[in-house]
């Protein structure tokens, strides 16, 4: 009889990379031309009558970037999982204006989705002196941030303002490290694939249940494809409200994913400029942050979020996102195809 570790078998995809297959920033960056920032800016001005979360792909047509968008979407659901769109012009634009033009180029990628209970869409990712903790989500903390995964299908981060030092972007391929520790623990896949009960974070609604109601893996295949949501600070804290404490052998397996994604071996790390647009596959992308300190001038480090869904996107499953969203959307139920 096979073990249990034997049925788990390494992934090929195009989201498998490692450091080594890139040469720096310019191996993923793209860049408007001017073109691209004329219509950018012309379909902005129409839209100004418009709260930014509201504009629709309809609101915001784009034909001159219609191309460099179709390139993003490609390497985001069927590429590296990853894209930066940079050079967009922050400065010559309103505080609105720019959220306006970050909404609709994003609407080509996606559908915008709430990002919290309270429906919001539009996070901006400041240092408000609040713990990262378990009552309050990472957002709002200078904090090094571990590595994890967002809520939706797609994430976004449009660059207002960096920092004067640190804040780093550290991306890892989910798939690369899914094959390191089939090849290097394989004994601690199972425990992965069943997943682990997460703390909400405080962002419920009154009576609702403060953790997820179910196992959310680590791992697994949908439409045969697979599929990563990783979260440890959740998983860690939602063991006070519940009360089960992880087991030794849950433990390192959570210990085994770190390992992996913090080798330089298996993440890249970029330094987000203002005017980035980053882009990232939360199926398939584990990202991280490092910790920051803000300009002493008063100029904070600032981003903007914004959470994707992809209708069409050949990746469909469970997300983070039912654990932040308004109860209706919670805990969906999808098909899973068996791993191997």
């Amino acid at each position: 009889m096979n073990s249990p570790a034997e049925k788990f078998s390494p992934v090929d995809d195009p989201s498998g990379w490692l450091s080594s297959d890139f040469k720096g920033r310019a191996s993923w960056e793209r860049r408007w031309s001017d073109e691209m920032l004329a219509e950018i800016r012309a379909a902005t001005d129409a839209v100004r009558h418009l709260a930014p979360e509201v504009i629709t792909r309809d609101d915001f047509p784009l034909v001159v970037c219609k191309d460099l968008l179709a390139e993003v979407s490609a390497d985001l659901d069927r590429g590296l999982g990853f894209a930066v769109i940079a050079g967009f012009p922050v400065d010559a634009y309103s505080h609105e204006d720019a959220l306006r033009a970050y909404c609709g180029v994003c609407t080509h990628l996606g559908d915008v989705v709430d990002q919290t209970s309270k429906r919001d869409r539009i996070i901006h990712v400041t240092d408000k002196g609040k713990p990262y903790s378990g009552n309050s989500r990472g957002y709002h903390s200078n904090s090094m941030l571990p590595f994890h995964s967002d809520g939706a299908y797609l994430a976004g981060l449009l660059c207002l303002e960096t920092a004067h030092a640190g804040g780093e972007s550290l991306l890892a391929s989910s798939v690369s490290a899914y094959n390191e520790i089939v090849r290097r623990y394989p004994q601690r896949v199972e425990a992965l694939t069943r997943g682990f009960i997460h703390d909400r974070r405080g962002d419920h609604a009154p009576g609702e249940n403060p953790v997820s109601p179910e196992r959310i893996p680590v791992f697994g295949f949908h439409n045969g494809l697979l599929h990563c949501c990783y979260n440890r600070n959740g998983i860690v804290w939602a063991q006070d409200k519940t009360g089960d404490k992880l087991t030794a052998d849950e433990i390192a397996s959570l210990d085994a994913v770190d390992e992996v994604v913090q080798d330089p071996r298996f993440h890249v790390k970029m330094d987000m400029k203002k005017g980035d647009m980053q882009f990232l596959n939360n199926f398939v992308i584990l990202h991280s942050r490092t910790e920051y300190e803000d300009h002493e001038d008063g100029r904070h480090r600032h981003l903007v979020r914004l959470w994707l869904d992809c209708p069409d996107g050949r990746r469909r499953g469970p997300t983070l996102l039912d654990l932040y969203t308004s109860s209706e959307r919670r805990f969906k139920k999808y098909e899973a195809t068996e791993l191997g």
